[in-house]
């Protein structure tokens, strides 16, 4: 059973993402260093750390690793919604804080739920 995390881009063309989401993949740098979680990025073995992606042309994934990993959260430019359960698992954090950020930078252009 899941805690399934759901966001949309209204319009990712709009003046206001456009402007918002090259800061929301820098500030995710950050949000993963206060958070103290470790994530990890793509990878086909969950028990494997890879760097996690924030990067303004490929995007936002991020999981959990081990027993701490479930399903990963990506946002992609251009993608107009995403979800993912985290199953109240510790990288949790990480995503509701990247969804809140991303809701501060374009409230008008993002929601979450």
């Amino acid at each position: 059973m899941g805690y399934t995390q759901v966001c949309s881009v209204g319009d990712p063309e709009s003046p206001e993402w456009k402007i918002a989401w090259p800061q929301l993949v820098q500030d995710v740098h950050k949000i993963v260093e206060t958070a103290e979680v470790l994530v990890s990025g793509p990878t086909d073995d969950k028990e494997t750390v890879t760097p996690f992606l924030a990067d303004p042309n490929r995007g936002i994934y991020i999981n959990g690793v081990g027993s701490g990993a479930h399903d990963p959260f990506v946002l992609r430019p251009g993608q107009w919604d995403a979800f993912c359960q985290t199953a109240h698992k510790s990288y949790e954090k990480v995503v509701i804080c990247i969804l809140l950020r991303a809701y501060k930078l374009a409230p008008e252009s993002f929601a979450y739920e």
